[in-house]
């Protein structure tokens, strides 16, 4: 198991249509946020795309972020010129991968090409700055969005043991990509990415 640093971190993309900032939260953000969060997660749209079936309230988004902390899971809230506008974590770390999940949660800004420039940052981070050889996603078959997203991001099947012990569900679609394969796709923008912790 890769060891968890406490520092928290600030991911940046100067784009040119807007800031784009993913960071780590501090418990006072995460209770400041967990409104907006929760409402993210119970959209009914969104909930049929993620893996919970239940509502999540305010106070249990909170319960999730500190318990997922606690367990060395690396939680980020994503903000578009200063706004939230969903939330990514990398989780199930072993020495050189971790599994990867992203919801922009905002519907009227869901397929504009966030969910790919937020993605690419924060493997920017992952791959750069806490040297990941590999990451996973494990995506529900109804959630063709996520698996075009994954799939234009250069990420491939992977039914091999490591990616199958992620799933939830047996029906779950497994994908993965290495380093290489990523910088050599979107090592121009990975380039433009800022990175470093938080002050």
């Amino acid at each position: 198991m890769r060891a968890m640093s406490a520092a928290l971190f600030d991911v940046e993309y100067p784009d040119a249509q807007a800031r784009l900032r993913a960071f780590e939260p501090t418990p006072d953000e995460v209770c400041a946020a967990a409104a907006q969060l929760s409402n993210y997660y119970n959209d009914q749209h969104n909930r049929a795309m993620l893996t919970h079936e239940d509502d999540m309230s305010v106070d249990e988004v909170v319960a999730h972020y500190t318990e997922s902390r606690e367990r060395g899971d690396r939680l980020f809230l994503l903000e578009q010129d200063g706004g939230l506008v969903g939330d990514a974590d990398f989780r199930h770390f072993d020495a050189d991968s971790a599994e990867y999940a992203i919801m922009i949660g905002a519907r009227n800004l869901q397929g504009r090409g966030l969910g790919r420039k937020f993605t690419t940052m924060l493997h920017a981070w992952a791959f750069r700055g806490l040297g990941l050889a590999r990451v996973y996603v494990t995506i529900l078959p109804a959630n063709r969005p996520s698996l075009r997203l994954f799939e234009q991001l250069g990420y491939g099947p992977d039914n091999g043991p490591r990616a199958r012990s992620l799933i939830d569900e047996e029906s779950d679609v497994t994908l993965s990509v290495e380093r290489p394969a990523f910088e050599r796709q979107h090592g121009a923008m990975m380039d433009a990415v800022r990175f470093g912790l938080r002050k």
